[in-house]
């Protein structure tokens, strides 16, 4: 897939009613998300057909990110442009370290006694388990009961994808974003060594999980991708 097809279904998927609620947690860095909504719809009405949407992908994609960079500047479309690359999903591999990461808090204790010494690390993990149960309840607290837009109905149909999908796609994300702002405010303080003894558990869940065999990241080597984004939803609002 090329980012041109990434970048055309993100901007749809900004343009739905039914992801507005949850702009906060999707980590969207829109500040007026009515305003920028509108103005989308009208940029994006013209390339919602089939034809279109399906045979023009780059040209669908150069249009949109020069009227966003028109209004909002270079450095909005920048920082948009990370959140399409590393926060919003767009098909299997994305997001691969916190489809692993996410579950270690949960499953740690499963395998502590193997890690003698080291009790340090299974307390931090049951603080980022608390912090992200806690966060994931609030979420599920949140969710309110919607049908799909005239609009957005249009562009699910164009897209031939489904409300079903729609809805997996907004709570996995939310999921990863809940882990990694549990993670920064328990571990983004470890050392180097600290995260080596780190990673040894976690690969050590991921093989009791059987997820083994998904490239399991060294912990924390996301942040320096996404600082921009953690300083505008972790540090400026957490």
């Amino acid at each position: 897939m090329t980012p041109r097809k990434r970048e055309k279904v993100a901007w749809c998927f900004l343009s739905l009613d039914y992801t507005a609620q949850d702009y906060n947690e999707l980590w969207v860095p829109i500040s007026n998300k009515s305003e920028f909504q509108a103005e989308l719809r009208t940029q994006l009405a013209p390339w919602i057909t089939e034809e279109k949407y399906h045979k023009e992908s780059e040209a669908f994609g150069y249009a949109i990110g020069e009227w966003y960079e028109k209004v909002y500047g270079s450095d909005a479309l920048e920082i948009l442009f990370l959140w399409m690359r590393e926060i919003y999903l767009f098909h299997g591999p994305d997001r691969i370290p916190e489809t692993v990461w996410n579950i270690v808090p949960y499953r740690a204790q499963d395998i502590a006694s193997e890690f003698p010494g080291f009790e340090w690390i299974f307390e931090l993990l049951t603080k980022v388990r608390h912090a992200q149960e806690e966060s994931m309840a609030t979420f599920d607290n949140k969710i309110i009961e919607q049908s799909l837009s005239a609009w957005d109905s249009g562009v699910l149909e164009v897209q031939y994808a489904s409300q079903e999908g729609l809805d997996s796609k907004i709570r996995v994300m939310t999921t990863y974003n809940i882990f990694l702002e549990a993670w920064e405010k328990h571990c983004s303080k470890l050392c180097f060594e600290e995260l080596q003894h780190m990673f040894k558990v976690g690969k050590r869940v991921a093989e009791a999980c059987q997820m083994q065999d998904l490239d399991v990241a060294f912990p924390g080597s996301w942040r320096f991708e996404l600082r921009k984004l953690l300083d505008i939803f972790v540090y400026r609002t957490g």
